[in-house]
């Protein structure tokens, strides 16, 4: 018995489609000259798209210009405070560790308590850093981050303390989202709690003094911390309060990209005129 052969049938040649164009029509998917992903977008539209994403791009943290990180000494005291020891070994040892913010400049100082205490703050200020940090003691047994700063000079009688600017308000608080940043430290293995009552020490004056003085600049603040340190070593060793401050600086500049990125993408105001000219 003969095998059955099938006979294929020559299919008739389909017209060749017609030479595509760089964009297709408005509502069908085009693809980018760059072989990219669809875009459902009219033609020419991942082009604006390009340049409204430049615009409104999100600052990133690698975006950050400096952090400005200062410890305090008294007047003629030469006694080696915990917080100069730390400011010490994260200017050595900040850009080896884990999790540091890339691209960020620190600037470290010491602040002595004088004349010149106000325009060493002053000049610091007009750099405009993205974040001031401020170490200061305590006796506590835990990382102190402080919510208040109070108008009185360091040291000062409980009973009758002077302002530290006359006309000034009373205290400022904290504009940094503490209870974030406490959650940081712990993801870090460091205990951290938020005070109240601060100190009135040389930090509280350079808090107070910080604050007073970009509180107006509102989104173009800068974030200010005032950080306390346990003096005593076996309440936290010398590398895990170094530890801490670097995971403190990596959640502040997560702040400051997402306060940024909110600036870059603030919208107009319906019906707003712009600069010499009319409504559209």
């Amino acid at each position: 018995m003969r095998p059955r052969v099938r006979s294929r049938r020559r299919r008739a040649p389909t017209p060749s489609a017609p030479p595509r164009a760089n964009h297709a029509p408005a509502g069908s998917p085009a693809r980018e000259p760059d072989g990219g992903a669809a875009h459902p977008d009219p033609p020419g539209a991942w082009l604006r798209g390009c340049k409204m994403r430049a615009i409104v791009r999100p600052v990133g943290r690698g975006d950050l210009r400096s952090a400005w990180i200062a410890a305090f000494e008294t007047l003629g005291d030469r006694s080696v405070q915990r917080s100069h020891l730390v400011l010490d070994h994260l200017t050595r040892s900040a850009r080896t560790m884990r999790g540091f913010p890339p691209n960020l400049r620190l600037n470290a100082r010491t602040l002595v308590y004088g004349p010149s205490f106000r325009r060493t703050l002053d000049r610091a200020l007009a750099r405009n850093p993205d974040i001031v940090l401020f170490l200061d003691d305590t006796h506590r047994e835990e990382l102190r981050l402080e919510r208040l700063a109070l108008n009185r000079r360091p040291w000062e009688e409980a009973l009758a303390p002077r302002p530290l600017v006359a006309g000034a308000p009373a205290a400022y608080f904290s504009p940094v989202p503490l209870e974030a940043a406490c959650k940081a430290l712990g993801r870090s293995g460091i205990r951290a709690q938020i005070s109240s009552r601060p100190s009135p020490g040389l930090g509280n004056a350079a808090f107070f003094a910080t604050l007073h003085r970009t509180y107006r600049r509102l989104d173009e603040a800068p974030l200010v911390v005032l950080v306390g340190i346990p003096i005593r070593s076996q309440a936290l060793s010398l590398q895990e309060a170094t530890r801490a401050i670097v995971a403190l600086l990596r959640c502040l500049a997560g702040a400051r990209a997402a306060q940024r990125a909110r600036q870059n993408l603030r919208p107009q105001l319906p019906g707003s005129t712009p600069v010499a000219g009319r409504k559209a």
